[in-house]
């Protein structure tokens, strides 16, 4: 067999390798390149499309002791949002800019006017993005993020959030929250479902003929604020 050594590169083919290799560098670099491999720098830039989106939707589930909680969440940014609760009572607020609207519990179909109040960007009005913003030591695990967080509004400062977070087209699609809640002296479970990106959600102020001077203690307060401003 002849071994056949390969013929020398001349000018012309050196200079049209190095254009090639310039334009497909080029064209990763202007593509963001691979996807990170970095669990907590995907799940950063999932939750960061989706406070930045420009509308979605959750579907809320909450389990503590014998207790089931259900609740519905409509998202227009920059700062439109509708919270729809049922437990063991109705529970609905609606946040336009500086001002909340508050269903009184006892009274169906009324709503207690708050304003003055600085508008809360999304992540602080729904508490499970603020959880994900906490992660750091983040697990892969056939397509799930799993981390978990200190609980430091517990009285005794002990405890953990241990959550699972799922990711779709680049968005946050569900969050599972596990934790115990003293309390109530009693595990809790929470699902949020996230969907319905850049739907043109219509969220607008209950009527003028609906809406009173009235505190309201009635409030289902885990899936909707509590009537006073946002801290």
């Amino acid at each position: 067999m002849e071994l056949r050594s390969r013929p020398p590169r001349t000018d012309n083919q050196a200079m049209k390798r190095a254009i090639v290799a310039v334009l497909v560098g080029t064209m990763i670099a202007c593509s963001g390149g691979p996807a990170p491999r970095d669990p907590a720098t995907n799940l950063e830039r999932a939750l960061d499309a989706t406070v930045g989106a420009q509308s979605f939707a959750v579907s809320s589930t909450i389990r503590y002791a014998d207790k089931l909680l259900q609740g519905e969440v409509r998202y227009v940014a920059p700062d439109r949002y509708v919270i729809v609760a049922e437990g063991e009572r109705f529970a609905s607020t609606i946040g336009i800019g500086s001002v909340t609207y508050h269903a009184v519990s006892e009274e169906p179909g009324l709503y207690q006017r708050l304003e003055g109040c600085d508008a809360a960007p999304i992540e602080e009005v729904l508490s499970f993005l603020e959880v994900v913003g906490e992660a750091r030591h983040v697990a892969l695990d056939d397509g799930v993020y799993r981390f978990s967080v200190p609980m430091l509004d517990q009285p005794s400062g002990d405890g953990e959030i241990h959550a699972e977070v799922a990711i779709e087209d680049g968005h946050l699609s569900t969050v599972q929250l596990r934790y115990h809640m003293a309390a109530v002296n009693s595990d809790v479970q929470e699902v949020h479902r996230l969907h319905d990106f850049g739907v043109d959600f219509a969220i607008e102020p209950p009527p003028a003929d609906r809406i009173i001077e009235k505190p309201d203690s009635g409030l289902v307060e885990i899936l909707t604020p509590t009537p006073s401003c946002p801290s």
